[in-house]
């Protein structure tokens, strides 16, 4: 059973940023961490790095160190803006889809935090918990296209594993998440 399961969600602002947190998971100064975390100088690795910035840092919480993935994404541009006014920012919708992931029962990384910039352009970040040796599902994709940027998926009857992944987006469809 995942962390959050039984976890409530605080929100929180301060810093000129908001968002919420897994309580399970907070940090002693939430504020002076958040603001760490989110600064792309925190990683410790670089996973993606394209139309949105995923990195893996370590995040300081009551109960210790947690390794966490953090996804960034900006939100210049007349586009971005209104849909982060009308819609959410896509943080805050990743930091929705996790958690009625983790409800209903489905497997996925703990959603840890999400936060926001108060500033109309500024950045907005995902975070959940990083699960150490995983892979993410674009390297399998990327090495049936023979991309030269695919890493480290491992061989896997490719049949098998593409139904075992329509199985899955058929689950969370029943779970009506779109």
């Amino acid at each position: 059973m995942s962390a959050t399961d039984q976890s409530t969600f605080e929100r929180f602002t301060g810093g000129k940023i908001h968002g919420e947190v897994a309580s399970a998971h907070r940090p002693e100064d939430l504020t002076s961490e958040v603001m760490r975390l989110v600064d792309p100088s925190a990683s410790t690795e670089t996973i993606h790095w394209g139309r949105n910035y995923i990195y893996a840092a370590e995040m300081e919480t009551l109960a210790g160190r947690l390794p966490v993935v953090v996804k960034q994404f900006q939100n210049q541009g007349l586009k971005k803006k209104l849909e982060r006014r009308f819609k959410g920012s896509k943080a805050k919708r990743s930091w929705r889809v996790a958690k009625e992931l983790v409800r209903v029962g489905l497997a996925t990384p703990d959603p840890i935090l999400w936060v926001e910039s108060d500033e109309p352009e500024g950045p907005s970040c995902f975070v959940a918990k990083n699960l150490i040796g995983a892979v993410e599902v674009r390297q399998f994709f990327r090495r049936l296209n023979d991309d030269p940027e695919a890493q480290g998926f491992p061989e896997v009857d490719d049949e098998a594993f593409l139904g075992r992944l329509g199985r899955l987006a058929r689950e969370i469809n029943d779970a009506g998440i779109l």
